[in-house]
C-alpha cells in the first residue's frame, strides 16, 4: 500500500508511515521483545479506578482512561470499563470510548500481567485494541 489509512474500521499504517516512525526500523526503536523496562519512553499515562471482590475469585472492576502524552495522539484518551479476571492469564476488557481522535472508539483491551511484586510496583500490559473511531 503507498499511505494508510482505514479500512474495514481498522487502521493500518503504509509502509512509509511504519519506516518514519521507527527512525528506518533503527533497532533504538523496536518493542514487543521483552516486554517493558523501566526505562522505556513514557508515551501516555493510566488514570482510573480499581475495585476488587472476592466471592469465587479475586476479580477487579476497572474503570480506566489511557490518557497519550506523545506523537500525533498526543491528548487523546481511550476509556475501558469492565471486569478484570487476574486468575487469567489474558484478560480482556471493553474499549468503551474515548477522546480526540479516539471519540466513539469500540473495541477491547487484552491484558497480562509481566511483573508483579505487591510491596514494590507491578507492570501489566495492555493491549487495545479498536474498530471505530474519528
Amino acid at each position: 500500500m503507498e499511505s494508510g489509512g482505514v479500512y474495514f474500521g481498522i487502521f493500518v499504517f503504509s509502509f512509509n508511515e511504519l519506516k518514519e516512525a521507527t527512525n528506518n526500523f533503527d533497532e533504538a526503536m523496536k518493542f514487543g521483545e521483552g516486554g517493558p523496562e523501566p526505562t522505556s519512553k513514557v508515551v501516555g499515562r493510566i488514570e482510573g479506578l480499581v475495585a476488587g471482590t472476592l466471592q469465587r475469585e479475586f476479580i477487579l472492576l476497572v474503570v480506566l482512561n489511557f490518557v497519550l502524552t506523545e506523537g500525533k495522539y498526543n491528548g487523546s484518551t481511550i476509556t475501558v470499563l469492565g471486569r478484570n479476571r487476574i486468575t487469567q492469564n489474558i484478560r480482556e476488557i471493553p474499549v468503551i470510548g474515548g477522546t480526540g481522535v479516539f471519540r466513539f472508539a469500540t473495541g477491547y483491551a487484552e491484558t497480562n500481567t509481566i511483573f508483579l511484586d505487591p510491596k514494590t510496583r507491578s507492570t501489566i500490559e495492555y493491549n487495545i485494541y479498536v474498530s471505530h473511531y474519528f
